[in-house]
């Protein structure tokens, strides 16, 4: 659903684009080099899939980002244009912002362990992905295309590896 305000400010078209529900944490997740429909949904778990298509057309209509072709013939990656890329500052801004004034907002119920070593594992080079040997799977994944050598498995996170950092997470002192 897209949003107009009708006004011939430049403030109003930008939020227009950019200040929809779950947008600037898909641009986050582009900005972190994910580009495969599923792993931007890994980051960003709550939004529903058919929101994420949404959201993702919208952003290729008005050119932030541009859907292409794997190499693989696979399916699809979206990427950032340069007018996307221009973006990165304000989602560092938003980020910033939100690291000074809305930490006292953060909830128990807010940490997500999965989400946490999601993060941790796209903001990895993918070459360091790929040698993530501990901390890998038994099964293919797109994430990663190169096999890990120590464990001959992809790049994904076994659930016993993520349960038990999500023990070690719960088990901090809740004033952090």
């Amino acid at each position: 659903m897209e949003t107009h305000y009708d006004q011939f400010c430049p403030i109003a078209k930008a939020s227009e684009v950019f200040a929809t529900r779950w947008t600037p944490l898909i641009l986050r997740e582009l900005m972190a080099d994910i580009h495969g429909f599923n792993d931007i949904h890994r980051g960003v778990p709550l939004i529903s899939r058919a929101v994420l298509t949404a959201r993702l057309r919208e952003l290729e209509d008005h050119g932030i980002i541009e859907r292409r072709a794997r190499t693989d013939g696979s399916g699809h990656e979206y990427w950032l244009t340069p007018a996307g890329n221009a973006f990165r500052s304000v989602v560092g801004a938003l980020g910033q912002w939100g690291l000074v004034h809305a930490r006292d907002r953060i909830k128990p119920s807010d940490l997500d362990p999965s989400i946490l070593m999601w993060g941790f594992f796209a903001s990895a080079p993918i070459a360091t992905r790929c040698r993530i040997g501990a901390l890998s799977c038994a099964s293919s994944s797109p994430m990663c295309r190169q096999r890990a050598p120590s464990s001959g498995s992809c790049g994904s996170f076994s659930s016993a590896r993520v349960s038990m950092y999500a023990r070690r997470i719960r088990a901090l002192p809740s004033t952090w």
